[in-house]
């Protein structure tokens, strides 16, 4: 179904920022920036949240992934998405990616 490598991108600031792995449940509190309702990475995201437990509580939705990390970096919550070429920026500046 999903042959992509997820990662979990998180503020600079965030109590998860620099962990090398986390348990999906950990994140059941947390606002996510989430990918467009429908698509089939945001399908399969909400999946692996069910069976962890919870439902994501989704702040914003976009389809956008380098502008989804940039909402992260800015601090508006986390999200689940595939690596992508800018990773490298972010995690200079405000973003730290994890899974």
């Amino acid at each position: 179904m999903l042959d992509e490598e997820l990662f979990l991108y998180v503020p600079a600031n965030h109590r998860y920022a620099g962990r090398t792995s986390i348990a999906l449940k950990e994140l059941s509190e947390d606002g996510f920036i989430g990918i467009r309702k429908g698509l089939g990475i945001r399908v399969a995201i909400d999946g692996f949240c069910r069976e962890a437990g919870f439902t994501p509580q989704i702040k914003f939705e976009g389809e956008d992934i380098p502008t989804i990390a940039a909402l992260v970096s800015s601090g508006l919550g986390v999200t689940i998405i595939p690596a992508f070429q800018g990773i490298r920026y972010h995690q200079q500046r405000n973003c730290f990616a994890t899974m």
